[in-house]
């Protein structure tokens, strides 16, 4: 009975999210839910992680962390700056598009808005969300939980938690929220600091830091979420490596090269669903600042 419960709950919740902005993540972290019901799961304190770099150099942290609060904070700026130029323009309907700030998945910009309403009305739903008052550094913080590092530190998988400690705007008293993120780090050297991309897919939130831990160990055993709908290779699943293995970096089809100077974790498929130009793909390098 105690699994009954939360399957009709998940179930429930699915259906809603399967037709919303965020719908690829939160539909796949759903189903990752229902498996953990019915089989064993792994997580670092029983797995440990032995032959993984997770010894993290001072400052990497902290920058990886301030990184991504720039890229959602520069994504204000830019919102802020097109409403400025075209008053015409409806906040809502440009949030709701994905083409507007070159965001796939809208990993950042969730984090410009903020709620104004909660209505269930799906052709509405843009009318819920108010263009943030103020930069978004004024109401999240930011930091990094965890690394993990290949051979020569240049590239990295982190695990930051963006923490809301205000409420948009709105004089209430409100509960913080956490936010858990996979992010992709890049640099040239280890003096350099990490140039970041979001993994938008598998988002994990909650009003309590435990699920941070959740999403750490989904991510380092199952290799279903260190892939998603809008990477530019197709990959079987099971074949996959997952993020414990200490191989990781050097298996996994995201740290191939896509051309001379790139990864395939800088590009991105618009038309992962196949219904434009003919059902090709539509390449794009990920345009984030920090």
């Amino acid at each position: 009975m105690k699994k009954i419960i939360p399957l009709i709950l998940i179930f429930s919740i699915g259906c809603f999210c399967n037709s919303c902005r965020y719908s690829p993540g939160t539909f796949e972290y759903l189903l990752t839910s229902i498996r953990n019901l019915f089989v064993e799961t792994h997580s670092i304190e029983k797995d440990g992680l032995v032959g993984v770099d997770t010894f993290a150099l001072p400052g990497d942290k902290e920058q990886i962390a301030a990184s991504v609060l720039a890229n959602i904070d520069t994504l204000w700026a830019q919102m802020r700056d097109t409403l400025m130029r075209h008053p015409e323009l409806n906040f809502g309907k440009l949030y709701w598009s994905e083409d507007f700030l070159d965001d796939p998945g809208a990993g950042y910009t969730q984090f410009i808005a903020r709620e104004d309403s909660y209505s269930q009305d799906i052709d509405s739903m843009w009318k819920r969300f108010k263009f943030l008052p103020d930069p978004p550094n004024k109401f999240y913080n930011t930091y990094t939980d965890l690394i993990i590092y290949n051979k020569d530190k240049l590239l990295c998988w982190a695990f930051v938690v963006i923490e809301q400690y205000k409420a948009g705007g709105n004089n209430v008293k409100y509960t913080p929220y956490y936010w858990s993120y996979s992010v992709i780090g890049k640099r040239k050297n280890i003096n350099e600091p990490f140039k970041v991309f979001i993994r938008p897919a598998h988002p994990a939130w909650a009003t309590e830091k435990d699920w941070v831990e959740a999403l750490e160990n989904d991510v380092l055993f199952s290799a279903g979420w260190t892939t998603e709908i809008r990477d530019v290779f197709e990959a079987e699943t099971d074949k996959l490596p997952v993020l414990s293995d200490p191989k990781f970096f050097e298996k996994h089809p995201l740290f191939q090269k896509f051309d001379d100077s790139t990864y395939n974790f800088e590009w991105w498929n618009a038309n992962f669903n196949g219904r434009r130009n003919n059902g090709k793909p539509e390449y794009y390098r990920y345009n984030y600042p920090y």
